[in-house]
């Protein structure tokens, strides 16, 4: 079965129900997702598979929060997804603590 990008939304929904598209509609704490591009293998001169690699942002005001390892845990899991190392920055602007991360979604 191929995830569609429905199914990859639904996946961030397991972990919380403050999920968007594009961009959020809510001030701290919160999933904001958004496809940053395609991707494909290649293969005797031909595309082999092609899928989509999406940007996933999680934004907190909770020092410690679980959530970013639980949301790491839910996506490299799931053997559709290749998941990069999550990167972690201080807003000063929000006073917000965003985590990145890419995802390679086939």
């Amino acid at each position: 079965m191929i995830m569609t990008l429905e199914n990859f939304r639904d996946l961030l929904l397991t972990v919380t129900p403050d999920v968007y598209h594009f961009e959020a509609h809510k001030d701290e704490e919160y999933i904001v997702w958004h496809e940053v591009g395609g991707i494909s293998l290649t293969g005797d001169d031909r595309h082999a598979e092609t899928g989509t690699r999406i940007a996933v942002d999680y934004y907190t005001k909770q020092e410690y929060d679980t959530l970013p390892a639980r949301l790491s845990e839910t996506l490299g899991s799931c053997p559709d997804i290749a998941l990069s190392d999550e990167r972690v920055m201080f807003e000063p602007e929000t006073e917000l603590i965003h985590y990145a991360y890419t995802c390679e979604v086939i």
